[in-house]
């Protein structure tokens, strides 16, 4: 295995374990290199939360009909 194979899979294992136990972090460091915008990032979570999901975080942030 040659450096550059080595240097790659420890930039893998890293991201991997950013990934597992950071995700905040890893989807501040997608959209902070560029890899998704923050509007396609808003589209990806929106899609794989329930509606429960989506309330719950519009009224942690206080942006619910209730704030407004």
């Amino acid at each position: 295995m040659n450096f550059n194979a080595m240097f790659e899979d420890d930039i893998k294992e890293e991201i991997q374990e950013r990934f597992e136990h950071n995700p905040k972090e890893y989807v501040a460091r997608l959209i902070l290199d560029n890899s998704i915008t923050d509007d396609e990032m808003v589209l990806v979570l929106l899609k794989a939360m329930s509606h429960e999901d989506i309330k719950q975080a519009l009224d942690a942030n206080e942006l619910s009909p209730r704030f407004i």
